[in-house]
């Protein structure tokens, strides 16, 4: 107690700690990879065909051939999208808060986070709900980027997507899974886990989800917008 007292203005809580140390990863990142896993394997599945089919048909282009109709279809798929992406994350996800709550218990979660050993160094007011929060969100932030990544992938063949996407978004996580544990620290793997991004340069991972999901968005609309415009010179063409 005198040693935290020294380094905290307060003084930490004595609690039950093992669901704690499941959800912020105490041990290693396993669990966290595991459930990575899963997650990115529905993603894939659900989303791969949502701009696929969009590419191999042909009724599409008269909707691409106006520009706000280009525009809209953009917004209202990645919309549908990122709505199935939370629905998904709270299918993989809550049963493992479910699990833990059933073996042991969330009591105390207002305690600061430095009662826990794994964040004795941390210096903040931050609670342990506040960061079970946070973790969350980084998570979802990081499905959103896998979905963007997913759609920006996407090809006319379902297959070629779902082939291009597991190897961007699957393969490092599994090399994490096997012992490269440098491949935790690649932002997609790190925002997927959440624990790997809070503990290390958050900031820094924060920055790179910002930058990531808007590029990819200008990458996508300038596709789509491009798309639209040779369909639009195509159809005056054969109109003349």
């Amino acid at each position: 107690i005198k040693t935290y007292m020294g380094q905290h203005s307060g003084i930490p809580w004595f609690i039950y700690d093992k669901s704690y140390n499941i959800l912020t990863a105490k041990e290693d990142n396993k669990e966290d990879l595991k459930l990575a896993l899963v997650y990115m394997v529905l993603l894939i599945i659900c989303v791969s065909s949502i701009m696929s089919i969009e590419y191999g048909s042909k009724p599409i282009d008269i909707v691409k051939a106006c520009y706000h109709g280009r525009i809209r279809l953009l917004n209202t798929k990645l919309f549908i999208v990122l709505i199935s992406a939370l629905l998904l994350y709270l299918a993989v996800y809550i049963p493992q808060y479910i699990n833990i709550n059933k073996f042991y218990d969330f009591d105390n979660l207002n305690a600061p986070l430095y009662s826990l050993v794994q964040f004795k160094y941390y210096n903040g007011g931050m609670s342990i709900l506040h960061y079970l929060i946070m973790l969350n969100i980084t998570k979802i932030i990081g499905a959103f980027v896998a979905v963007l990544i997913i759609l920006t992938l996407s090809r006319r063949s379902m297959i070629n997507t779902m082939l291009f996407s597991s190897i961007a978004l699957l393969l490092p996580i599994v090399f994490s899974l096997v012992g490269l544990n440098f491949c935790e620290f690649i932002p997609t793997v790190a925002l997927s886990c959440g624990n790997v991004a809070l503990k290390n340069y958050s900031p820094i991972y924060g920055a790179c989800a910002l930058v990531i999901i808007g590029g990819l968005y200008i990458i996508l609309a300038n596709r789509v917008v491009k798309i639209g415009n040779l369909v639009k010179v195509h159809l005056k063409a054969r109109s003349n």
